[in-house]
């Protein structure tokens, strides 16, 4: 952690499951919560962070706003693909990407293909966590299958105090 900004800067690094040998990939800069996700072939990775680059680069700690990054693992490129982004997971078979853009209260939702060429807007009403306050739990949406993403949206009912949950499927 970078005492004087309260940043992680951690690396993303490969172990081998042959012989337990470490081969770093990139450097990051990254906010507390940093999100990490491996594609089902194995062969990128999608990285939420602040700044990205190198292995072994000294990079330095700033105010910039998180982004998506994508991460080739055999040669450790990367590149922008979003910026606001406050996490990311590929599809089950890897053919689409789900992103989550934090704004004023919930995630806005949208689906890329796997290239980052093409986006569709899913929901804007998103809920981020499961509670108010510093000890509530971060809720994250996800894939039920190759075409159909699941979420959380608060709903109120009258009479109830408190957040009451919906499950939400988009196909």
């Amino acid at each position: 952690v970078d005492a004087a900004t309260a940043r992680w800067t951690p690396e993303l690094v490969l172990i081998s499951a042959e012989d337990g040998k470490a081969t770093p990939i990139v450097a990051a800069v990254s906010e507390k919560k940093m999100f990490v996700d491996l594609s089902p072939d194995g062969k990128k990775a999608l990285l939420v962070a602040t700044k990205v680059g190198k292995a072994g680069a000294k990079l330095e700690s700033a105010d910039e706003k998180p982004q998506l990054f994508e991460v080739n693992l055999a040669d450790g490129t990367f590149r922008s693909v979003r910026e606001g982004a406050a996490y990311a997971i590929y599809s089950p078979k890897g053919t689409k990407v789900l992103v989550g853009i934090a704004g004023d209260g919930g995630l806005q939702l949208e689906v890329y293909d796997a290239a980052f060429q093409k986006s569709t807007p899913v929901a804007s009403d998103a809920a981020k966590s499961a509670g108010s306050g510093p000890d509530s739990a971060d809720i994250y949406p996800g894939w039920a299958n190759d075409n159909t993403v699941h979420y959380l949206r608060e709903r109120a009912v009258y009479g109830m105090q408190g957040k009451n949950m919906q499950l939400v499927m988009v196909g």
